[in-house]
């Protein structure tokens, strides 16, 4: 049985370390290691960590003028280094986000990486053969992934099954790559407390399309009910 990178091993590649030998031996790892290096590289390029540094300094120092006059002293070097280090999973000013949720507990996003460019995904948006997906997510305390796509054919894909999420913000322990297939997709990313129901989910989500369709629509339309907090996107490919 071949054992794949675990969570631990891809939040290692996420924050710039070296992926494991068995990355390059694997095509399913490597391509979720390409796809969050990908990610990571894109985001630090549009937003360079200096800049942020220096926007976090200027915040402080006027907190501090107006807290303390020109007396008080506020130490900034730990409150840089922890924005800067946290630079993949910030989500840029004014970019609105690019998913459907069920309750506020949950916030998730999903990068697109196509040749030198990164960005965020969203609703209904045109993508391409070949595209690489990564996801980043916050949730207030540690939760069980289940990461499902449903086609516009009513056929359902697992990406994940029960990896373990921390609590805070973190990137997903899978990447996709878009394959040929035209047509439309949904994805569901679903942030359980405890035991999944797979079985449950996708059954949702074949109800939800019939229902959809039984109203003229399609997976753009759908309408899903989990009692789990989830997220969930669509795209085309034209």
């Amino acid at each position: 049985m071949t054992t794949h990178l675990s969570g631990p091993e891809l939040e290692r590649v996420s924050a710039g370390g070296e992926p494991p030998p068995h990355a390059a031996a694997c095509d399913d790892c490597a391509a979720r290691v390409a796809a969050i290096a990908d990610a990571r590289a894109g985001y630090l390029a549009a937003h360079p960590p200096d800049e942020l540094v220096r926007a976090v300094r200027a915040r402080v120092d006027r907190r501090r003028r107006a807290r303390f006059g020109s007396r008080g002293t506020v130490a900034v070097g730990l409150a840089c280094a922890l924005a800067a280090g946290a630079l993949l999973f910030v989500r840029p000013r004014g970019e609105a986000p690019a998913i459907r949720t069920r309750g506020p507990a949950i916030a998730f996003t999903t990068y697109v990486r196509r040749g030198g460019e990164t960005f965020a995904a969203s609703d209904g948006q045109a993508l391409r053969p070949g595209d690489r997906l990564s996801f980043a997510y916050a949730a207030p305390d540690a939760r069980r992934l289940l990461l499902l796509g449903i086609d516009d054919s009513g056929t359902i894909s697992r990406y994940a099954a029960g990896a373990a999420l921390a609590a805070g913000r973190g990137q997903l322990p899978v990447g996709l790559r878009l394959d040929a297939r035209r047509g439309e997709e949904r994805l569901v990313a679903v942030f359980a407390r405890g035991d999944q129901d797979e079985d449950a989910v996708r059954e949702a989500l074949a109800d939800a399309l019939a229902a959809a369709r039984a109203g003229g629509g399609g997976i753009g339309d759908m309408h899903l009910e989990l009692s789990d907090d989830h997220a969930t996107i669509w795209f085309r490919k034209p």
